[in-house]
C-alpha cells in the first residue's frame, strides 16, 4: 500500500513558462482545448494533411547482423542492490522497472506502464492487430505491483483483458496512476474505488511513501519515497469513434530518494515516454517538451522509448511492402531517429527501445526499425547498447537487465 501526500508542485512550471512573449504553447494549460477536448499544443503536433514521402516502398533485404527479437522467460528478481534497477521488456509499451528498495521487506518497488496481454490491440477479440510476438509470461507470473501507470487509452496501452486481471490478483494495494480522463474508466469498467486511481495533469506530481516506511511525512529525505510526474507526450486518444481527444495522453517520470541517512544514490529517475510522437514532418519542428523534461528531471537513469508505430497490415508484406517511417503518422508515432533525439533530449543515461515488433506484420517490419535504430545512434554518436554510459538499445521480450545508478 502506498500513502499520498497532496500535491507538492513546488516549481510552477506552467508559470514559468507563461512569461511575456513567449510563444503561445508555453501559456498554462494550452494543451487544454474546447469543449473538454485535449491536443498537442506545438507546431511538431500538427499533421500533415497528406504525407510528405510516398507511405510505402519496397522491401529491402536487412543485413544479417541486425537483431532478431525472441521471446524469452522473464527474470523478475525478488531483491535490487541499492545502485542499480531492472528492466523487463514485457512486448509492445509494456515494461516492468524493479526500482531499489522498500525498507522492511527488502523486495523492489515494483512499477509497469502500459502492459498487455491479450491476443490483439483491439476493443473485440475476433478483430484487430494480431500478436507478431507470443508473452513472455502469464499476468499471474509478474511480482507485486506497486505502481501501474498508463500513458493513454488506446487499445495497445489500455488493455481492459490485462487491466481487470491484475486488479483481481488482490496482492497488496497497487495504485493506479493515469492521464486526466482515464480514472472513470478504472472505476466504472473494472471497480477500483475511487481512492486506488490517481488522475494527473501535464506537470502535475504526487509524492508517496510504501506501507513498509515510518509514518512520517514523505519529502526527499525519506528513505524510499517515490515522486510520479506526469509528463507531456505528443500524440492522441481515442476507444471509440466518438471520444478522440477527451482524455488526454502523457508520459511519466518516477523518482525513488534514497534518504538523509543513506549511502546509496540520492536519487533513482525512471522515464516512461508512453506513446509520442516527435515532429510533424520529415524535417519540420520538433516538440520541444523533450528538453524540458531533461531540463528539470536530468540525468535520467532508465528510459522506455517507443521507436515504431506498432502494429500494422500484414498484407503489406504479402506484396513486397513496407511502410514509410517518415509518412503518415509521424506526428503522433516516433520513429527511430526520433527516439535516438528524445533520448538526448530527456538526457536519459541508458534507455530501452519499446513499441515495436509485438503486433507487427512480418518478421521484416519486427527487424526494420532496429536496422533503422543503429543508423541512427551511429549518425548521432549513441552507444547501441543499454548502459550507463549514454546508449540506446534493444531486448528481446521478457529479458531482464540490469542498468547501473550513477551517484
Amino acid at each position: 500500500m502506498v500513502t499520498f501526500q497532496p500535491g507538492l508542485l513546488k516549481e510552477k512550471i506552467a508559470s514559468k513558462l507563461s512569461r511575456d512573449g513567449e510563444e503561445s504553447w508555453k501559456r498554462p494549460r494550452a494543451h487544454h482545448g474546447v469543449f473538454g477536448h485535449f491536443e498537442n499544443p506545438w507546431p511538431s503536433g500538427k499533421e500533415s494533411s497528406l504525407p510528405d514521402q510516398f507511405p510505402f516502398e519496397a522491401e529491402k533485404e536487412l543485413p544479417k547482423s541486425i537483431k532478431r527479437i525472441k521471446v524469452v522467460e522473464p527474470n523478475f528478481v525478488k531483491k535490487v542492490d541499492v545502485e542499480e534497477i531492472q528492466a523487463t521488456w514485457l512486448g509492445h509499451a509494456g515494461v516492468l522497472v524493479q526500482m531499489p528498495r522498500l525498507k522492511k521487506s527488502g523486495r523492489p518497488f515494483n512499477i509497469v506502464i502500459d502492459p498487455i496481454f491479450s491476443e490483439r490491440a483491439s476493443p473485440i477479440n475476433s478483430a484487430g492487430p494480431p500478436r507478431f510476438l507470443p508473452n513472455p509470461c502469464k499476468i499471474e507470473d509478474l511480482p507485486q505491483l506497486d505502481l501501474v501507470l498508463i500513458s493513454h487509452n488506446h487499445y495497445d496501452h489500455l488493455d481492459y483483458d490485462t487491466i481487470k486481471p491484475i486488479i483481481d490478483r488482490k496482492c497488496g494495494t497497487t495504485v493506479y496512476i493515469v492521464p486526466l480522463g482515464i480514472k472513470k474508466w478504472f472505476i466504472s469498467e473494472c471497480g477500483l474505488s475511487d481512492s486506488q486511481v490517481t488522475e494527473l495533469d501535464w506537470w502535475e506530481e504526487r509524492l508517496f511513501i510504501p506501507e513498509q516506511l515510518p509514518d512520517a511525512v514523505a519529502d526527499r529525505g525519506t528513505e524510499g519515497a517515490v515522486k510520479v510526474t506526469c509528463v507531456p507526450a505528443q500524440h492522441a486518444s481515442a476507444r471509440t469513434g466518438v471520444d478522440a481527444a477527451t482524455t488526454l495522453w502523457a508520459g511519466f517520470v518516477v523518482e525513488q530518494f534514497a534518504g538523509e541517512q543513506s549511502d546509496a544514490p540520492e536519487r533513482v529517475a525512471v522515464y516512461f515516454a508512453g506513446d509520442t510522437g516527435y515532429r510533424g514532418s520529415p524535417n519540420g519542428e520538433t516538440c520541444p517538451a523533450f528538453k524540458e523534461i531533461g531540463k528539470k528531471f536530468g540525468p535520467i537513469d532508465f528510459a522506455a522509448i517507443p521507436i515504431w508505430r506498432g502494429g500494422t497490415l500484414s498484407f503489406l508484406s504479402q506484396w513486397g511492402l513496407r511502410l514509410n517511417p517518415d509518412a503518415l503518422t509521424l506526428a503522433t508515432h516516433a520513429t527511430p531517429k526520433d527516439a535516438v533525439s528524445i533520448h538526448q533530449d530527456v538526457r536519459s543515461r541508458s534507455s530501452m527501445s519499446i513499441h515495436f515488433a509485438t503486433f507487427a506484420g512480418s518478421e521484416d517490419e519486427a527487424t526494420f526499425p532496429i536496422s533503422l535504430l543503429e543508423q541512427a545512434c551511429r549518425d548521432a554518436g549513441v552507444p547501441t547498447e543499454l548502459t550507463e554510459d549514454g546508449g540506446i538499445g534493444v531486448t528481446d521480450v521478457g529479458e531482464t537487465v540490469t542498468i547501473k545508478i550513477r551517484s
